[in-house]
């Protein structure tokens, strides 16, 4: 029950910093982001042709997301 409870919580934190790391992102990339959610726990980032499937766990804000998408976008070959 404990447990049901706080994956609840992260996912409520992840959802709220989406929006943040998004503003990041297109200010990192200089071009707009799309999002997708194709399910309730799943958040899709996109921009500059790097596609970002959201990690939760260890996500504490938005610069974590953030982070995650410049690792990505590395792994693509996508320098900015």
């Amino acid at each position: 029950m404990e447990q049901a409870i706080l994956d609840d919580l992260q996912a409520l934190h992840v959802a709220n910093v989406i929006k943040p790391a998004r503003k990041q992102i297109a200010r990192y990339a200089g071009c707009p982001t799309r999002y997708q959610r194709p399910k309730p726990d799943t958040h899709v980032i996109e921009c500059a042709g790097v596609k970002l499937t959201v990690d939760p766990t260890g996500v504490r804000s938005s610069n974590d997301i953030l982070k995650q998408w410049q690792r990505e976008a590395a792994m693509q070959g996508v320098f900015l």
